[in-house]
């Protein structure tokens, strides 16, 4: 859903690095499922649960396993340090006063505050993991994880309406406990175990497609550009996860987070879908005003980032289903890459359906914008 365990270039990109998860850089890896941070994961857990001291070697093992290991090498360490204290203050019922306090967080509070969200988020997956601790458990013992990744790239397949390139090889899926969610890294796809548990068999598979689509689409986008900048960047986030959330959330987002509970992000995230139509108008506003030098670059990303959230996950699913409302969702998915295509597709689609359509001085920009990083044909 959303990104970032580092980030390649710090000169650039508050887009970039505004979300809890900021940046995926890719790389081709063998296909396999990784549980070790999982097994490590239970071995403190349950060590905590008991009043057993753990041991620096002990907290280490966990820190260096494949699914944390990422958080563990950063300079601040913050993520990691979040993690164990989460852990300590849930399994091993420390620090009851703080713990109260994250959990009272309203959804104002952790909306304007990343790091208060980070927090809430991880205590809340961590109290339900202890509440389930012994099912869990048994999950992990007896599923079958090879069995729902090869079922994942079959759906993808479906999803796209033609066979995996053979020449692809998708990334490891690593699972580990942290927020309900899943996130395309550089090193692999990075599953919360507890939300695979939650899942039906039909939501684990449609959900890793979705981070699946993420991993292939980039052996077609032109990553350089999207990465240039900022607007780049956006605009490419909000086809990437508009198209993926029609994987696995083609039902609606109410549907979806009340059978998929995440609160308190199932409730955000639904009312950024309610707002995505004028939200998408105001994103329309500020870059034509950028276009036409009223603007700076600056003070445009400024104004992005007041409407732009999530990666822009609520817009992206709001004008693809614009789109396959039309009836042109399979022009969506044939050019599930190009950004200028989805953008004339859901111009075509509002006109269709009578929403909000993009002004030709937009899609004129936004042509001028791609034309010479994406094939012509495709246009």
């Amino acid at each position: 859903m959303t990104k970032t365990y580092k980030t390649a270039n710090m000169t650039i990109n508050k887009i970039l690095l505004a979300g809890l998860f900021l940046l995926k850089i890719h790389a081709v890896f063998s296909q396999t499922v990784d549980l070790t941070s999982v097994d490590e994961f239970f071995k403190i857990s349950s060590m905590l649960k008991q009043g057993k001291d753990v041991s620096e070697e002990q907290w280490r093992q966990l820190e260096h396993s494949t699914g944390y290991k990422v958080f563990a090498e950063q300079k601040d360490r913050f993520l990691i340090r979040t993690v164990k204290s989460a852990m300590q203050m849930v399994f091993g019922n420390s620090r009851e006063a703080e713990k109260k306090h994250i959990l009272n967080l309203s959804q104002a509070e952790i909306s304007e505050n990343k790091t208060s969200m980070l927090r809430k988020l991880l205590l809340d997956n961590y109290q339900e993991i202890d509440r389930n601790y012994a099912s869990l458990k048994s999950f992990r013992e007896n599923y079958n994880f090879d069995s729902l990744r090869s079922k994942a790239i079959e759906r993808l397949s479906s999803f796209l309406g033609k066979p995996i390139d053979s020449t692809v090889v998708l990334k490891p899926v690593y699972f580990f406990f942290f927020t309900q969610d899943g996130k395309d890294e550089e090193n692999a796809l990075y599953i919360d175990f507890n939300l695979i548990y939650k899942m039906t068999e039909r939501q684990r598979r449609d959900f890793l497609a979705h981070e699946y689509f993420h991993n292939y689409r980039f052996f077609f986008e032109n990553h350089d550009f999207n990465h240039k900048n900022d607007l780049n960047f956006m605009l490419d986030m909000i086809q990437n996860e508009g198209i993926a959330d029609q994987i696995d959330k083609s039902q609606g987002y109410e549907s979806y987070f009340s059978e998929v509970a995440v609160s308190p992000v199932s409730e955000i995230m639904i009312r950024l879908y309610h707002q995505a139509e004028s939200d998408l108008e105001k994103i329309h506003d500020i870059v034509i005003s950028y276009a036409k030098n009223e603007i700076s670059e600056d003070k445009m990303i400024d104004k992005l980032l007041e409407v732009y959230k999530f990666n822009g996950h609520a817009i992206g699913f709001y004008m693809s289903s614009q789109i396959v409302k039309a009836g042109y969702g399979r022009e969506m998915l044939k050019s599930f890459y190009n950004p200028f295509e989805f953008y004339r597709l859901y111009r075509l689609a509002a006109i269709k359906n009578g929403s909000f359509q993009l002004s030709e001085e937009f899609m004129d920009y936004l042509k001028n914008r791609t034309k010479n990083h994406y094939p012509l044909e495709a246009m």
